[in-house]
């Protein structure tokens, strides 16, 4: 009877709870059907008709089109859109009239429904009405796709009540659609630009468009173009809101991909306007060439140089809350006609401004919103249009008194005063700061109040602008944030945001070690591109001391095998193919800094010399140091005296070993400049490695050829043990005398030297690992590195400069390059694949035209001066091209690395050669890739039958350059090279099977040296926790007393009694 009562209750307790279910169930269907208020569409903002008439370019064709998608990457962004499920179509626009009066008012936008499913693919691309001039074509309209069964919005998943309530169980993945069966999808000149099937085309055809598909596309894009109305994609736009902080969120905006590739395809006038407007906005830092940190930097500089000639310098630092979303869109586009903006991208971006927007939030789609103000985010064109926006109010503040420079980021804007009265220069800043408060907020801009302010270079300065400033106005600060790099003017060092990115790499250093990622090149790849990136930020503003790159190599060392007690300068050049050294990165990025600071400077470079003459005494003297370091100048100095350089000018330095001196005015020597703190760094890292182990032929380098060559195939074996065995070796990491307290071998009694622990101990010979008698003679009579440590000193191998000249090149130094082609090729030689005996020949091949043939008239063949590298040696056979033709030249080359580089004439590996070619106007060579090494048959049908003598010409400079690069090589050098190659392999394998036998020994059969030291770390960590015991107990017996003081002790550092104390004990005396 109990158990039916118990039953009944339960079956009743489930019927309510469906019961409630279902009522759940049919208030949200309910609240689902209610349709939303309409709330009236605000205005499309919209250009006059002056503007617009008659502005029309020519139409895209497929190929541009083509082009434009493989070079923005937009072909990636239509594969991810799938085609699966039925797509939402908007309701066709309504009939336009050929005939629009001006005086009408636009026409109202045709609101689009939402998508329920954020995967479903774009609707089909649809040309809206816009407002048109007198005569308009009428809109084009494409036909609905057919594909598609049902023209319906596709009903909701269902919610998780909806489940519960039938009874069946809540799946894991979303609910498969179920196929339908449509007709065969037409052609698309029949069907219309639709993005359904170029989507298709791209999953069909591995992302690439089809011929078809460019037209289709250049079609609907040129009718936008000419209707001056946007397709309604254009007017969809989902937003993202990313957390920037616990109380902020960031909207970053998802527009559509045909119209990011509309606007890389018309980018070619934006462009052009920017260059013919960029002398009347000189202020616009934003601009190709530039970058954020380069502005910080000159701003920092400007005040050393101000400071160290008495003069008082004030700089505004404005930063505008929300910009993007403030820009109200009818005055912006009021301000786009008075610049003289492209107006048909113009027309067309305003209307993908007004257009619908849709916030994400939590995977919640939520009803469209029409703005009246706002920039989206992800526009292409959003940064022109802040700089249109912003132009009339910086144009009237670069008409105040006193500027001595205006600048401006996006909506970062920074003003600096100058001069020497500090009341003047007070006045002149406050009257700048008002001009640019009056009209910011005149145009609907709100200013940050706690990242805006004054910085001052003096105290003067401060006082005098500390009695004008008014209660509600910026503050003025020590220091502030300058496009992310800290700010003081030169008045202090500040370095607070460049510790905060330190520790953020630590974090990521930290979290990358709990990965445990088993692949080395992958945890190497990762430390690079994100940690070691984030920890570097900005350190050209200020420099980084001795003492953070020091922490920096090390933390690079141990992402590459550093062991707890081995050599950092070992592990750094043994991996020195993978990772660059930190030391020699910090120093060669902060220098190309000042370079660039130093080529933006101006003609009037006194002022520039005075602080630099003051600074560089200071340092060499040694009456200045890093705490005296606050801002690039002083940085750079610090670096390079830090190497050992003199610095008797700014565009003269002096370089000890070899003596060498750099004239800073030609742009090839500050190239050289970088390559030779380069190799600086690199011998004083051998310096450094010599004096430790006591080897002096270690001091001009380490061979590493075969060393690495074996770590390559330890990996590949996967013998992780004599691996680790012999980085060991090589870092000098085992138990020894010189680094650990064991300093006597408690088996033999004899000092434990490195070659006592490693060869000749007793140890050995009871387990019977015996050396070999080849060992045994080699470590009598050889070098002790090498046998020991298995280091081997670099063995010089250089190449004397040669230039053969014949045929029309013998008499003529520079001959006419018109009616003539020309073919060059560099070569290895028969060692190309080892660096140390590899010598690069260079050719130069002339021909003229005989016959419909090219035939030789001359040619040129060099050696390659410094680094003896392939590229470098194709580099310089256009250098040498260059410098021996005048006028245009055509050459065929078959290094497409250099083809493609040739267009921007630089690079960061080779800058010397760069700056040379560029100097020798690289514009006039018309350089033609071909592959080489083809057949003929395979020639001309990759290239074509025209093209054929082009591999004739560079078979003959290949020829040329392979022979004459063989005949550099010394046969004797080389036989002797590769037999000592054989006896260090040997050797290796020597050292680290007994190094790997160390440190694989159980504790009980353990090397004795390290038995003692283990034994030797438990008794110190038995002795820590009574240590820390007597510790306690002192600081508790120091602070006791205290803790009895009265309830007005002074509350602060130093003190026992804590607020809360404090509070208690005047709340119970009260």
């Amino acid at each position: 009877m109990q158990e039916k009562k118990v039953q009944t209750a339960v079956a009743s307790r489930q019927r309510n709870q469906l019961w409630l279910l279902e009522d759940l169930v049919r208030e949200q269907e309910r609240q689902e059907t209610i349709e939303a208020p309409t709330v009236p569409a605000p205005p499309v903002p919209h250009m006059p008709y002056s503007a617009l008439e008659g502005a029309q370019w020519g139409f895209l064709n497929p190929e541009q089109i083509q082009d434009f998608v493989e070079r923005s990457n937009v072909a990636k962004s239509v594969a991810k859109m799938r085609s699966s499920g039925p797509p939402m179509i908007p309701p066709a626009p309504p009939p336009v009239p050929a005939q629009v009066p001006r005086t009408l008012p636009p026409p109202p936008r045709i609101p689009a429904r939402v998508h329920r499913d954020r995967f479903q693919p774009y609707p089909p691309l649809q040309i809206m009405p816009f407002p048109a001039p007198v005569v308009h074509p009428a809109p084009m309209v494409f036909p609905p796709p057919v594909a598609c069964p049902t023209q319906m919005v596709p009903k909701p998943a269902p919610t998780m009540a909806r489940w519960i309530a039938r009874g069946t169980p809540v799946p894991t993945e979303a609910p498969k659609t179920v196929p339908t069966e449509v007709r065969p999808r037409p052609s698309p000149m029949e069907q219309g630009p639709q993005m359904e099937w170029i989507s298709s085309t791209l999953s069909e055809n591995n992302h690439t468009f089809s011929s078809q598909a460019y037209q289709e596309l250049a079609c609907v894009l040129n009718a936008s173009e000419e209707s001056l109305t946007a397709p309604i994609q254009w007017q969809q736009q989902q937003v993202c809101m990313l957390a920037k902080k616990p109380t902020i969120e960031r909207p970053i905006y998802l527009t559509s991909v045909t119209y990011r590739l509309w606007c890389f395809a018309r980018r070619g006038p934006v462009q052009q306007w920017i260059q013919q407007t960029q002398n009347n906005t000189a202020w616009d830092k934003a601009t190709p060439g530039n970058t954020c940190l380069q502005i910080a930097v000159n701003r920092l500089l400007k005040g050393e140089v101000s400071r160290c000639n008495k003069k008082h310098m004030i700089a505004i630092l404005l930063d505008l809350e929300t910009f993007y979303d403030c820009v109200d869109l009818q005055l912006l586009a009021d301000r786009l006609c008075e610049a003289q903006f492209p107006p048909v991208v113009g027309a067309l971006a305003l209307q993908a401004y007004a257009g619908e927007r849709h916030i994400i939030s939590e995977d919640v789609l939520s009803e469209g919103i029409r703005p009246k103000r706002g920039i989206p985010a992800g526009c292409p064109l959003a940064i022109t249009m802040a700089r249109v926006f912003l132009a009339p109010i910086l144009r009237e503040a670069s008409t105040c008194e006193g500027l001595a420079g205006l600048d401006t980021w996006v909506d970062d804007i920074g003003a600096d005063f100058e001069d020497k009265r500090p009341a003047v220069v007070a006045r002149q800043a406050l009257t700048g700061y008002r001009v640019l408060a009056e009209g910011l907020k005149g145009s609907g801009l709100k200013i940050s109040g706690t990242k805006t302010g004054f910085l001052a270079s003096t105290k003067e300065a401060r006082k005098e602008l500390q009695a004008l400033l008014k209660p509600d106005e910026p503050k003025i600060f020590h220091s502030m944030r300058d496009l992310g790099v800290d700010c003081a003017l030169g008045r202090l060092r500040r370095v607070t945001h460049q510790k905060a990115r330190v520790g953020k790499g630590k974090k990521r250093q930290g979290k990358l070690a709990k990965l445990k990622v088993p692949v080395e090149a992958c945890k190497v790849r990762l430390f690079k591109g994100s940690i070691c990136a984030s920890m570097l930020w900005g350190h050209q503003a200020q420099g980084l001391p001795p003492s953070r790159v020091r922490d920096l190599r090390r933390a690079v060392a141990l992402q590459v095998g550093l062991q707890k007690l081995g050599d950092l300068e070992v592990a750094l050049s043994a991996e020195a193919d993978r990772v660059s050294d930190p030391w020699a990165t910090v120093v060669m990025q902060q220098v190309q800094e000042w370079f660039t600071a130093l080529s933006r400077w101006g003609a009037d470079q006194a002022p520039l010399e005075r602080v630099w003459q003051q600074t560089a005494t200071g340092f060499s003297e040694g009456t200045a140091n890093w705490h005296h370091v606050k801002g690039p100048l002083a940085a750079t100095v610090g670096h390079m005296t830090g190497l050992g350089w003199s610095l008797p000018g700014v565009m003269e330095w002096h370089r000890p070993e070899p003596r060498t001196v750099y004239n800073l005015e030609v742009a090839a020597e500050r190239a050289r400049v970088l390559q030779a703190i380069e190799e600086d760094v690199c011998a004083e890292r051998s310096k450094r490695f010599a004096a430790k182990t006591a080897c002096p032929t270690l001091a001009n380098g380490l061979d590493w050829f075969v060393g690495r060559k074996v770590v390559r195939q330890l990996k590949a074996k996967g013998d992780m043990e004599k691996l680790v065995g012999l980085r060991a070796v090589w870092q000098g990491s085992l138990i020894c005398e010189h680094n650990s307290p064991i300093k006597v071998c408690p088996c033999c009694k004899e000092p434990a030297t490195w070659a006592h622990v490693l060869l000749h101990c007793q140890w050995w010979h009871q387990h019977g690992w015996e050396l070999p008698s080849w060992f045994q003679e080699g470590l009598r009579d050889g070098d002790a590195g090498f046998w020991t440590r298995g280091l081997r000193p670099f063995a010089p191998n250089p190449t004397s400069q040669q230039v053969i000249r014949t045929g029309i090149w013998e008499t003529q130094d520079r001959i006419e390059a018109s009616g003539l082609t020309f073919s060059t090729d560099a070569s290895g030689g028969p060692y190309t694949k080892d660096p140390r005996l590899r010598k690069v020949g260079v050719s130069v091949i002339a021909f003229e035209w005989k016959h419909g043939q090219p035939e030789e008239i001359g040619r040129i063949v060099s050696t390659l001066p410094g680094k003896q590298t392939v590229f470098r040696g194709e580099l310089y056979g256009i250098l040498l091209l260059l410098q021996g033709t005048v006028g245009t030249a055509d050459a065929t080359v078959d290094c497409l690395g250099v083809v493609s580089m040739l267009a921007h004439c630089k690079g960061k590996a080779h800058a010397d050669l760069w700056a040379t070619i560029k100097a020798e106007k690289h514009s006039r060579l018309k350089a033609t890739w071909v592959a080489s090494h083809l057949t003929p048959a395979q020639f001309v049908s990759r290239f074509g039958e025209d093209q054929a003598w082009r591999q004739q010409a560079n078979e003959v400079a290949d020829e040329a350059c392979s022979s004459f690069a063989g005949s550099l090589v010394d046969a004797g050098f080389a036989t002797r090279m590769h037999e000592l190659d054989t006896v260090h392999k040997k050797v290796l394998d020597v050292l680290s099977e007994r190094a790997a036998r160390i440190l694989g020994a159980k504790k009980l059969a353990a090397h004795p040296c390290v038995k003692a030291y283990l034994e030797l770390r438990e008794v110190q960590a038995a002795k820590r926790p009574t240590q820390a015991e007597t510790v306690a107990g002192q600081k508790e017996s120091k602070t006791t007393h205290k803790k009895h003081r009265g309830s007005g002790t002074n509350v602060g550092h130093g003190h026992a009694q804590t607020y809360q104390e404090w509070f208690e004990q005047l709340t119970q005396r009260s």
